[in-house]
């Protein structure tokens, strides 16, 4: 489930995007079985929780987390690596 406060999740064409006030921080293209993130310029505790529910709506196992007020991405294989917006993610 993801939070509803000025967030909304649409689907077209395969593609699911995640919209927190407006901008678009997750976007799944089942398709091409990638995944975009973006913060907007925005790493907030809000931001980051809307991204990991999307991660879990979409039954995708990697997740966002802060080290040292560092965003970083962790995946299925444990490694991971600094978030950067517009990162894409192959799933």
């Amino acid at each position: 489930m993801i939070g509803t406060h000025k967030t909304t999740v649409t689907t077209e064409n395969g593609i699911s995007r995640v919209t927190y006030h407006t901008t678009v921080i997750f976007e799944y293209d089942r398709n091409r079985g990638t995944v975009r993130l973006n913060s907007g310029g925005w790493q907030t505790a809000t931001t980051k929780k809307r991204i990991n529910q999307a991660f879990e709506l979409f039954d995708l196992p990697w997740r966002v987390y802060q080290e040292n007020f560092v965003w970083r991405v962790v995946g299925p294989n444990g490694a991971g690596r600094e978030f950067t917006d517009y990162m894409a993610l192959e799933v």
